[in-house]
């Protein structure tokens, strides 16, 4: 994973990201003759004055699972050996959209709630699982990804969030309207790690109004050793 940033000023960055995978035969990822791949990940620019207000353009994380929001790539500081199925790659077989091009506004609202929204509008995927229209494409229909979340200053490790995504996906058959909304809560104080998350994907085809329903959802509980054993 090969990733710049770059500071031109206290208000404006820049980063790219991009990996380099070996895909074997026989996997997820294997979907033709190339076992060496590169997929751009994130290239933005962003514009941030203080915690209030953060605005990005370019290609960035959806956010909608809230797993690889908090460790997007960090496999070795996470706690489990691998990720959940929600929270794959769409590369390695992952069903959710966990891409977006367009810009992406967020920030946190002072006060004892401890709030943090996030509202993005530009593109989401096209036609292949792994693919992110270009905005280029004929059929252009707005992406809208809304999240919020809450951490109260009165519940020391403590998190609530919701967010929600609509899209248009272009195929053969014809288009589908995709919405995806997701609910995650955590509690992560000394030694102790509660993790959950619930999400859920409706695909309706346009022309006929055929709907296809995907659910996911994985709990994560875990405690640190004492002592030696630590």
């Amino acid at each position: 994973d090969l990733y710049a940033t770059a500071q031109f000023s206290d208000s404006w960055s820049a980063l790219g990201e991009a990996l380099v995978q070996q895909v074997g035969r026989g996997s997820d990822a294997d979907v033709g003759s190339k076992h060496v791949e590169v997929e751009l990940e994130r290239l933005y620019l962003a514009y941030s004055r203080s915690d209030a207000l953060r605005i990005e353009a370019g290609r960035v994380n959806t956010g909608i699972v809230d797993w690889n929001e908090r460790g997007f790539r960090s496999r070795f500081l996470q706690t489990t050996i691998d990720v959940p199925s929600i929270a794959r790659r769409q590369e390695q077989g992952g069903a959710w959209p966990l891409h977006f091009l367009g810009g992406w506004a967020s920030g946190s609202i002072p006060g004892p709630a401890g709030v943090h929204y996030g509202l993005g509008i530009g593109e989401g995927r096209g036609q292949a699982r792994d693919d992110v229209a270009v905005l280029t494409r004929g059929n252009i229909s707005p992406a809208v990804l809304l999240s919020l979340s809450i951490a109260p200053e009165r519940i020391t490790g403590f998190r609530l969030g919701l967010a929600a995504l609509a899209d248009t996906i272009p195929a053969t058959e014809g288009d589908y309207r995709e919405v995806v909304q997701t609910l995650s809560t955590s509690y992560v104080n000394g030694g102790l790690e509660l993790r959950s998350e619930w999400s859920r994907m409706d695909h309706r085809l346009q022309s006929n109004g055929a709907t296809y329903v995907t659910e996911g959802w994985y709990l994560l509980v875990s405690s640190r050793l004492r002592g030696r054993l630590k």
